[in-house]
């Protein structure tokens, strides 16, 4: 009877890890609630009781103190949606964790799934463009849930010489940036661990790469430099390695605002635009942030209001909540041990969105850096596994 009971739990276990993993793919699935996706593999991961009780056992609020310290320090000086959010993110770093620990780290088969939907989305723009479409996430989002589907962007044009295709996620960079993140844990599981994935898998990630090749797509380079260069990065204190970066960006998209004001540039103007745009705002912007563009009194910040933008990448999380916050997301990341390497692949991964943004490949980027990138074990392993 015991094992019985055993073989069901294990089944089980299996199935709501499998379940986890096909919503972290497929964030076209979550439905839009009040102007806020809701992720279905968060859901699904706080009702894994095999989930909850594996956090209980390894003692995740001692290991994650500073973590979950800069969370509710974010809630009380007056930050609640970047609380929850990040919440929302641990959350999924956590389940990764988990997953890889009890074997159970499923994340492969749904990007090969996402990949060959790619091949079909990318066949279709030239046979049949209206099964393309079909096949796009708008459609499959829209018929799911209709006036509750998530935001999604059907964006198969050329920007090189083929058409890019999205897969699963929400839009064709998007994509790019998860097989990007992923490859890059591959490459750090072949560098550090001499694991050899599979040829088929890497036949298929090629494959996904180039349907989906975007400017993110170059940001695999920079990322395999930092992974080989790590020790060298890592003599440098992390809050010098940001400061850096945003003193490179801000001198450098100062220099260049001509070509982001450009009506064909809009995709850097939202991007990069925030940089030089911290130099114009008052000190009540600076501390707290903004809630729109146009509290601004600068001309990058009035383009990108009327064009009907917003601020993306780290740049515009700190327009949009504020110094104070910032550095207490920071401050959380250096206590919980996180080098100036990993910060800086944070930032690089994060190049297009917010640092808080729950997007899958975000998720996978946080779970790199803390298991890789950490001054100190977060989780202690038993022995390797091919996460891969």
């Amino acid at each position: 009877m015991d094992q019985k009971y055993k073989t069901i739990n294990l089944i089980l276990e299996k199935f709501l890890s499998h379940l986890f993993f096909f919503f972290f793919i497929a964030q076209i699935l979550s439905p839009l609630i009040g102007e806020k996706t809701l992720y279905l593999e968060i859901i699904v991961a706080l009702l894994n009781p095999f989930f909850i009780v594996w956090i209980i056992n390894q003692k995740i609020k001692r290991k994650y103190f500073a973590i979950y310290i800069a969370i509710i320090l974010l809630f009380v000086i007056g930050n609640p949606i970047a609380s929850i959010k990040f919440f929302a993110l641990s959350i999924g770093v956590l389940f990764l964790f988990y997953s890889y620990e009890r074997n159970l780290f499923y994340l492969k088969y749904y990007i090969l799934i996402s990949i060959t939907l790619a091949m079909l989305q990318f066949f279709f723009t030239f046979y049949n463009p209206q099964i393309a479409y079909f096949l796009g996430p708008t459609n499959i989002a829209k018929t799911l849930w209709g006036e509750h589907a998530t935001a999604t962007f059907t964006n198969f044009y050329s920007i090189f010489l083929l058409p890019r295709v999205s897969g699963l996620s929400r839009e064709a960079g998007f994509f790019a940036s998860l097989i990007v993140a992923y490859m890059f844990l591959i490459f750090i599981n072949k560098n550090r661990e001499q694991i050899q994935n599979p040829y088929y898998q890497n036949a298929f990630l090629l494959v996904g790469y180039i349907l989906s090749f975007s400017k993110m797509s170059f940001i695999i380079f920079p990322l395999m430099i930092f992974e080989k260069l790590r020790k060298i990065i890592n003599i440098i204190p992390p809050f010098i390695s940001i400061l850096f970066f945003l003193i490179f960006m801000i001198v450098f998209w100062s220099i260049n605002i001509d070509y982001l004001v450009e009506p064909s540039h809009a995709t850097f103007l939202q991007r990069f635009s925030a940089y030089p745009t911290l130099l114009e705002i008052n000190l009540n912007q600076f501390f707290f942030g903004i809630n729109d563009p146009s509290e601004i009194n600068a001309k990058l910040a009035q383009i990108v209001h009327d064009r009907g933008g917003i601020f993306a990448g780290f740049g515009g999380y700190i327009l949009y909540n504020g110094i104070l916050s910032v550095l207490v997301v920071l401050i959380g990341l250096y206590f919980a041990g996180v080098s100036s390497s990993g910060i800086l692949i944070l930032l690089l991964l994060t190049i297009n969105v917010e640092i808080d943004t729950n997007q899958n490949f975000v998720v996978l980027t946080y779970f790199i850096i803390l298991k890789y990138y950490a001054t100190r074990k977060i989780i202690f392993y038993t022995k390797k596994r091919n996460i891969t």
